[in-house]
């Protein structure tokens, strides 16, 4: 019997595809997270970007943007293969990077390198998705914490943030104006020691939910080389988590926090952890490479 075909429809926005998804995102409001916060940064920085629901009711989704492909947790590797060729023949060239579940991922690569003969895909991150518990606040860690300061903090967290995505892989791209866009809207935090700073912590853009509960996610957190071992990554982590607990607290719904580790780092897994973060997922990225 042969199987249905897959309906995909590309969605003209940001807003249109949070409103086609709601329904889906409210079912898995961690895993799905990432793609939200993305599709809200979005409207809000005019980021140019691409949009795909799959089947009536929709079952899955994508988007494309600077970052590459993000797929839902909830996508099949069928869906992922129908998705690929929609894609194959409306670019001419597609993202570095796709996200989302490894089957779906694969499937989703190996027809982009059919399509294109030059290309290979190699595994870039395995990612553990965490939600917080019960936050636990570290003890005995010095320092406090800060939120960071238009034209203060600005060539500091440029430098830590280059050096970040020079550590990991990440293409380095346009730092300085995603500094200032993050400490313009408050979402960068440093922990301090006797006045110095000695690591960060981000949050992406809320993702509000149609009953009312919001999700934030905690996006980069780092500390020079030179400061580790300190628990410092730990208490900045927990603090930052601390002051979005506070600020939703007066509300009825729930403020729910999550963030992604890279499962290949022992230390940092444990750290989240340790200060009340449980696994929710996992989900995993592909680098696409392009031979000449």
């Amino acid at each position: 019997m042969n199987q249905p075909k897959t309906i995909i429809n590309e969605v003209p926005d940001a807003q249109a595809f949070l409103d086609s998804t709601a329904q889906l995102r409210e079912a898995d409001p961690i895993g799905t997270n990432l793609m939200g916060s993305i599709a809200v940064a979005s409207m809000a920085n005019k980021t140019p970007m691409r949009f795909w629901v799959l089947s009536i009711p929709v079952t899955s989704f994508a988007l494309a943007s600077t970052r590459g492909i993000c797929l839902s947790p909830s996508m099949t590797s069928d869906e992922a293969t129908a998705l690929g060729h929609v894609i194959a023949q409306s670019i001419d060239t597609p993202e570095s990077q796709v996200t989302g579940p490894r089957n779906a991922v694969d499937a989703l690569c190996a027809v982009l390198c059919t399509t294109f003969p030059n290309a290979t895909a190699t595994l870039k991150h395995a990612l553990v998705v965490y939600a917080l518990d019960e936050l636990r606040l570290p003890a005995h860690v010095p320092g406090r914490l800060r939120q960071a300061d238009c034209g203060l903090d600005d060539e500091l967290l440029t430098k830590w943030i280059h050096d970040f995505m020079v550590a990991v892989g990440e293409p380095v791209g346009d730092i300085a104006t995603l500094v200032a866009r993050n400490v313009q809207r408050g979402g960068l935090y440093l922990w301090e020691v006797d006045g110095v700073a000695v690591g960060h912590a981000s949050f992406a853009a809320p993702v509000n939910m149609r009953g009312g509960d919001v999700i934030y996610k905690i996006g980069l957190v780092y500390t020079p080389p030179h400061e580790r071992r300190k628990g410092y990554a730990s208490a900045v982590t927990a603090a930052l988590c601390q002051v979005l607990l506070d600020h939703h607290s007066a509300n009825e719904s729930k403020c729910h926090i999550m963030l992604n580790a890279d499962a290949a780092n022992p230390a940092s897994n444990k750290a989240y952890q340790n200060i009340g973060f449980i696994q929710q997922g996992d989900s995993c990225s592909f680098a696409l490479h392009f031979g000449r």
